[in-house]
């Protein structure tokens, strides 16, 4: 069993190639996203890919697997088919601050997942008027010890786990976490082919992605945790349907 409430936690992007043109593309000299991405290639390792920093990441979904402490899971995502970014982030707050304070787990969510939903939150604030109060709550500086509530955009938050950091470095991926356990992942496409996926492929793709983490969470947690056992770690084999909002308290 757990001794609170969980949610398991993952994000889809695409590269926001209008907010680079407008800030290193232009400090550089640079017109286009494709001139900047030709400079910017000379620094990649061989065999790797540019990847832009977090902020410079748009959101296409956010998908989120509810762990009671009754074991009972919830998966839900939010996703707009007209691409807005403000719609998905008014539902992500909205369902965030109904919930009874879980701790998030992630799979590179320090580095990444949280930064960018930080991030675009800020460019969208104006036009988030309505969950104002759940985005300062959760961002609360003044209360750097989580003594009233969880900051899950503090890095050292004790209300979010981040898996990669428990696996020494240099830190594996998904993917080669997923091989080590037997966990399927990916097998509908991968993130670099994010552009050419529609709308439902992407959440698709996401939920697996969220499916894999929570898989790998339960190895850690039958390993770590001494309230966790056998029998709640067979339980994340089940399979895991998605919930409307009105069914996430």
């Amino acid at each position: 069993m757990l001794t609170n409430n969980h949610v398991i936690i993952d994000i889809e992007t695409a590269v926001d190639k209008t907010a680079i043109e407008k800030s290193v593309g232009k400090h550089l000299g640079f017109t286009t996203y494709d001139e900047y991405l030709e400079h910017e290639k000379q620094f990649v390792k061989p065999g790797k890919q540019y990847f832009p920093k977090p902020i410079f990441h748009k959101i296409k979904v956010i998908g989120m697997l509810f762990i009671g402490a009754s074991m009972a899971m919830k998966y839900i995502d939010f996703s707009h088919e007209k691409d807005s970014e403000t719609y998905i982030l008014n539902d992500f707050w909205n369902i965030l601050g109904r919930c009874e304070l879980p701790t998030i787990v992630g799979f590179n969510s320090k580095r990444f997942d949280i930064p960018v939903i930080s991030a675009r939150t800020g460019k969208h604030m104006v036009e988030l008027s309505n969950v104002w109060s759940e985005i300062k709550r959760f961002h609360d500086v003044s209360d750097n010890w989580e003594k009233y509530g969880p900051n899950y955009f503090n890095r050292f938050s004790k209300y979010h786990i981040d898996l990669i950091e428990h696996f020494g470095q240099p830190y594996p991926t998904l993917i080669e976490l997923c091989s080590l356990y037997d966990i399927p992942v990916k097998t509908t496409g991968h993130g670099s082919k994010i552009d050419d996926m529609t709308n439902d492929e992407i959440r698709i793709y996401c939920k697996e992605d969220v499916i894999s983490t929570s898989k790998i969470w339960s190895y850690h947690m039958l390993k770590n945790d001494q309230e966790f056992d056998i029998n709640d770690f067979h339980l994340f084999n089940r399979e895991i349907k998605k919930v409307d909002n009105n069914e996430i308290s």
